[in-house]
């Protein structure tokens, strides 16, 4: 027979709350009996069961640990803040909750281990403005434009990525790509598309002929005019 057990504030908490002095009693007794003989008893108000509910799984691993560490075991440390140590009675002691830490080397190799799994997730950007891709200057300046733009769209910029839009443009002339890739630019696209059949550029000669209508272009166009123009 056990000669002592905890009782909790969280009990004392619920239990006050009560304005039946009848049921109050009940409780009580209902908690000796299961926390000193093992007694469940169960009690005819709903009310006061539901209290019992919730209090007895904390009564019932408490009277474990008092079995346990009868045999000799180490009783082991409950979670709700509270350690019993069993002495001549019981000592309620409080605590922080996290008495069961690990050793701090195993807290070191942890911290390597998320270390590591930062940098295998961690995407590093090159510093482009050193790059160069094409021997074009101007081609080359417009392209770095454009990954500077994807940037700034969320876009990753990894080997893969530009690997991938280089073999987009590998397919037209430099004249082709720089038009490609402003018209990018322009309507602030992460990729690089094809342009549309009225998008195709006026030839060279076009400067040449009697205009008797200014001819109005879109700005887009209208870029893509220009460069033709000064670069041919």
């Amino acid at each position: 027979m056990k000669n002592g057990f905890i009782f909790y504030k969280s009990f004392y908490d619920a239990i006050h709350r009560l304005n039946n002095k009848e049921l109050k009693a009940d409780i009580f007794e209902a908690i000796c009996e299961l926390a000193l003989n093992e007694n469940n008893i169960e009690l005819t108000d709903e009310v006061g069961q539901m209290i019992m509910d919730l209090i007895k799984p904390q009564i019932l691993a408490n009277n474990k640990k008092y079995e346990d560490g009868k045999k000799g075991g180490r009783p082991k440390k409950i979670t709700s803040g509270y350690e019993n140590i069993e002495t001549s009675g019981y000592q309620e002691i409080e605590t922080s909750g996290y008495e069961n830490k690990k050793p701090k080397e195993k807290e070191k190799e942890k911290e390597k281990e998320k270390e590591k799994e930062k940098e295998k997730v961690k995407v590093k950007e090159k510093i482009y403005k050193k790059e160069s891709f094409y021997e074009n200057e101007k081609l080359n300046n417009l392209f770095l434009e454009f990954l500077q733009i994807r940037k700034k769209l969320k876009a990753v910029n990894s080997d893969r990525a530009i690997k991938m839009l280089l073999n987009k443009l590998s397919k037209f002339n430099d004249q082709m790509k720089y038009a490609m890739i402003e018209q990018s630019i322009v309507h602030s696209w992460k990729d690089i598309y094809e342009l549309k059949q009225e998008q195709v550029i006026k030839p060279k000669w076009f400067d040449n002929q009697p205009q008797k209508e200014e001819i109005k272009y879109t700005d887009e166009e209208q870029k893509i005019y220009d460069y033709i123009k000064w670069n041919n």
